[in-house]
């Protein structure tokens, strides 16, 4: 039986949407994302990935998506001071991402003082639950030493500061602790961490990230991409199109503009439902 993989990249709170969106247009139009042998999530696809994982019901998701909702308190806006716009600065203007500049970036955050831990932790409550049986990879950077960290059910943290970890943008967030050590976004090293899916027979990537642009993200995605194919995995990647990029707006981490994002994903989880039939069916 051929295995397939759920490869879900970051994209803030409108990443989150969105990719909440497409999962429920996809499965509405047969295409059930939760039947994946193997999720691997990334900052907003953790969140996405950890409930499919879960089998939650996409439709639930995206009912969930279109309610109001607080802010996180922080905005894109603080990249224009001091030690955050440094921290984007450098991570973003990258040509190949290393463990030395993930540890330099690491560091900076470790030295910002943002919210308080506790309060970051709380807005994922909803996570506080076992890991679930299905496989599920959720990628983090130890900001101290700029080290990989792939949390699972094996790997002793969890779920809930598992994915805070994996969420925690540097500069706008603090970083998570667990057992003793302090952990940033796992985008830092990669918006997708596709190359957690070497092996499997196919591979769908969601990838809010990116698109439109020649930066460190889309670099790294293409390498993964064709690292994957290269040893005969077939693959698809699933993008925001124009429509869904003018919906997102410049800030990916303005709750307000969630039920757009949303519903732009839910549109082309039903266009693309058809034409991932084949990779996924």
């Amino acid at each position: 039986m051929k295995r397939k993989a759920l490869v879900m990249g970051g994209g803030g709170i409108i990443g989150i949407a969105w990719e909440t969106g497409l999962a429920a247009g996809l499965s509405a139009n047969g295409l059930d994302l939760r039947t994946a042998d193997l999720v691997v999530g990334t900052s907003a696809g953790s969140v996405v990935g950890t409930q499919l994982a879960h089998g939650f019901d996409p439709a639930q998701m995206l009912a969930l998506q279109q309610l109001d909702m607080p802010g996180t308190g922080v905005s894109i806006s603080q990249l224009n001071t001091g030690g955050t716009a440094a921290i984007f600065a450098k991570w973003f203007s990258a040509t190949e991402m290393s463990e030395e500049l993930c540890k330099e970036i690491g560091c900076m955050a470790l030295e910002l003082e943002t919210m308080p831990e506790e309060s970051w932790l709380s807005i994922f409550a909803m996570l506080a639950m076992d890991w679930p049986e299905r496989p599920l990879k959720i990628t983090a950077v130890e900001a101290s030493t700029g080290t990989f960290t792939v949390w699972d059910r094996e790997s002793g943290a969890p779920l809930q500061l598992a994915v805070a970890s994996s969420c925690t943008v540097p500069g706008l967030f603090p970083p998570v602790t667990i057992n003793g050590r302090r952990y940033v976004d796992g985008g830092v090293r990669s918006a997708t961490n596709a190359d957690l899916a070497t092996g499997y027979d196919s591979v769908l990537i969601i990838a809010p990230m990116g698109v439109g642009a020649e930066g460190i993200a889309m670099h790294t995605l293409r390498r993964e991409v064709a690292q994957l194919r290269g040893a005969g995995t077939a693959v698809e990647v699933v993008q925001p199109d124009q429509q869904a990029m003018t919906a997102f707006g410049v800030d990916l981490m303005d709750t307000a503009g969630r039920k757009a994002a949303a519903a732009e994903g839910l549109r082309q989880g039903r266009e693309w439902a058809q034409r991932l039939a084949a990779i996924w069916g």
